[in-house]
């Protein structure tokens, strides 16, 4: 096969990947300008648009170009006028940006991918600065956009847009500052052998994982090391139990955890338990420390959150 054969082949697929919606999408013939209005207007005359057939976007330096396209129930390109409701979230459903503008069906202009010429139709088109995003728990965000015509209201997403997010020392601030809000105070102390441990306060949070967004029990403690001599401190026996069920910490953990402690040390954090929000009276459970028959001691606290 030649080298043109080989060069010609490989302009079809790029084509036909662009034309499948599998890249970020092209400039638009014309040029709009960088923000719609925010000003919201009446919708114009009844359309027949029944879906949002496209919806994406392109970085283009400092601005984030969106656009979108409408489509009837023959399928069809449309156009329509109506109002606009646009947000990016990140995968906690944390809002970093967010606008609302209208639309006239003369906003809409001819888009077409530029490596083959191939017509998409008429789009929409508006731009924001990446610099009007706030930062997002996550690497990953996704921009969805409601768009209200005088008959019906059309919705569309596109995900894993790049968005900043916050450092690790930012959450646990802005996390702590959310749970102060909400906590239940316990205080209780319960101090054996050598060591002081206070239950400070607990409530539930939200946390994401592999699996999505996630209800758990944060319980705060304080621990200190009261003896002479350098003890062993670890949360792995830690449960609660409410009823006659039993549950285990969290493979998410905390920021409590295994410590050498030497003698005068004192150190808190919390832990996360994957217990139902439903449970609002039960026990905190560990064992730690030996007294003189080497026998561990018990530690039991009740916690009734409000």
């Amino acid at each position: 096969m030649g080298k043109e054969t080989i060069a010609t082949i490989a302009i079809l697929v790029i084509g036909l990947v662009l034309f499948s919606g599998c890249t970020q999408p092209p400039t638009g013939q014309a040029t709009l300008p960088s923000t719609p209005s925010s000003t919201l207007k009446s919708p114009s005359t009844a359309c027949n648009a029944e879906t949002i057939q496209t919806f994406s976007y392109a970085e283009e330096g400092d601005l984030i170009r969106f656009y979108f396209i409408l489509q009837n129930s023959a399928g069809a390109k449309t156009i329509c006028g109506g109002q606009a409701n646009f947000s990016i979230v990140d995968d906690q459903e944390n809002e970093v940006y967010s606008s609302n503008f209208s639309v006239n069906t003369n906003d809409f202009v001819d888009y077409m991918f530029q490596l083959t010429g191939q017509e998409m139709g008429k789009a929409y088109e508006w731009r924001i600065e990446k610099s009007d995003l706030k930062k997002g728990y996550s690497q990953w965000g996704t921009a969805k956009i409601e768009f209200s015509t005088t008959s019906k209201k059309l919705t569309s997403e596109t995900p894993f847009m790049d968005i900043q997010p916050y450092a690790k020392e930012e959450i646990e601030k802005i996390d702590d500052e959310k749970f102060s809000k909400i906590a239940t105070t316990i205080g209780q102390n319960i101090s054996k052998g050598n060591f002081s441990v206070t239950v400070e306060r607990a409530g539930f949070v939200s946390k994401s994982d592999y699996t999505g967004k996630k209800d758990y029990l944060r319980v705060d403690i304080k621990v200190k090391n009261n003896g002479s001599e350098k003890e062993y401190f670890s949360t792995s026996g830690m449960v609660i139990i409410a009823g006659n069920k039993q549950y285990e910490s969290s493979w998410l953990g905390g920021t409590l955890t295994f410590s050498d402690m030497y003698p005068g040390i004192e150190q808190e954090g919390y832990i996360l338990f994957e217990v139902p929000k439903t449970v609002t009276d039960m026990k905190l459970v560990f064992e730690l420390g030996y007294d003189s028959f080497y026998d561990k001691y018990l530690y039991e606290y009740q916690i009734s959150l409000d």
